[in-house]
């Protein structure tokens, strides 16, 4: 194998690690951390429950698509929809003295 046919096999297996770790662009992605640091989840849906990141979302990214973020599992509970970036959750509230900061149990995109 010549130089230049390693150097190509090594940007190719460096680009595909680096796609497997970030999620899409086109993704709705929660981070658990505020300004879109720590943690990050991506889906272009949620399932029935985030897993891991259930109640730990502190900042989120829509990319443009509207998204019904809800309050439990299954999409049940108190809900807002926006199509909106918000780098803190802890400025998005429904009633006083609540807001979503961790408490973003499942979600639907369209």
């Amino acid at each position: 194998m010549n130089k230049i046919t390693k150097a190509l096999l090594g940007l190719v297996a460096v680009a595909g690690l680096t796609l497997t770790v970030a999620p899409g662009a086109n993704a709705t992605v929660l981070h658990t951390d505020v300004n879109y640091t720590g943690g990050v989840y991506g889906a272009d849906n949620a399932p029935y429950t985030l897993g891991w990141i259930d109640d730990q979302a502190t900042s989120v990214r829509n990319y443009g698509y509207n998204v019904r973020f809800f309050e439990y599992d299954y999409k049940l509970g108190l809900h807002f929809t926006s199509s909106a970036d918000f780098n803190d959750l802890r400025s998005v509230g429904q009633k006083p003295g609540y807001n979503w900061d961790d408490d973003i149990s499942s979600y639907q995109r369209w």
